[in-house]
């Protein structure tokens, strides 16, 4: 029987990080831990609301420049309620 545990020294390199975190997010975990009520890249994840691959494109032709200040102006007057 062990008598110790491993120590994980936290890693200082940014792209390690980025890539874990990359990595974890298309398990079947990372799926199910950020698609409750959203959208999930895999098909059979319980708790999301749709896949991934049915959510419509944005219509790019729409974002110019006038379209994204409203919508940032929408969503932070939003965020500081």
């Amino acid at each position: 029987m062990p008598t110790s545990a491993p120590v994980l020294r936290p890693q200082s390199d940014p792209a390690f990080t980025e890539k874990l975190a990359a990595d974890f997010l298309v398990t079947r975990e990372g799926q199910t831990a950020l698609s409750t009520g959203c959208a999930a890249a895999l098909s059979d994840i319980e708790g999301a609301v749709a896949r991934a691959h049915d959510v419509p494109y944005p219509d790019t032709a729409a974002l110019i420049p006038d379209a994204v200040t409203r919508y940032q102006q929408t969503w932070q007057g939003i965020s500081q309620r």
